[in-house]
């Protein structure tokens, strides 16, 4: 099935959001951390992606 021109337009955009809704929380939670070398960029990278998935396959959001 052949995606329209506003599917594909619409498929972007919520990308785009979504990265920058979850970049601009996931910054405020782990920049303090991060920034004192307290938790490195990879770990908290890390930690982020753990927390997504459970809450995807929990339902939660």
């Amino acid at each position: 099935m052949a995606l329209s021109l506003l599917s594909t337009v619409g498929l972007g955009t919520e990308t785009f959001v979504g990265v920058n809704v979850g970049g601009s929380s996931t910054g405020v939670a782990f920049g303090p951390a991060t920034g004192s070398d307290a938790l490195s960029m990879r770990r908290a990278s890390m930690l982020m992606a753990v927390f997504v998935v459970f809450s995807v396959v929990s339902g939660i959001f």
